[in-house]
């Protein structure tokens, strides 16, 4: 699979889980934040910062439950190349 095809893939199950989270689906809300997460984790090496990631991360996913029915995954979606 190309890093093209990876992303979109990735970008499909995310577009997913925000559309099931506005159907206020708690275990998307959970997969989509284990997954956001796992690569919050690899750029934070340092506790500080890794905390200061968790805590930003956990203000971004009270904005996702409170928002997901405002997504368009058209939108939404990263631009390949």
């Amino acid at each position: 699979m190309s890093n093209g095809a990876a992303a979109n893939s990735t970008d499909d199950e995310l577009a997913r889980l925000i559309q099931a989270c506005a159907a206020r689906d708690r275990q998307a809300l959970r997969r989509l934040y284990e997954l956001m997460r796992a690569d919050a984790r690899q750029h934070g090496s340092h506790p500080a910062r890794r905390a200061l990631a968790e805590e930003a991360l956990q203000d971004v996913f009270v904005s996702i439950w409170q928002r997901a029915q405002q997504f368009e995954a058209a939108a939404g979606r990263r631009a390949s190349g």
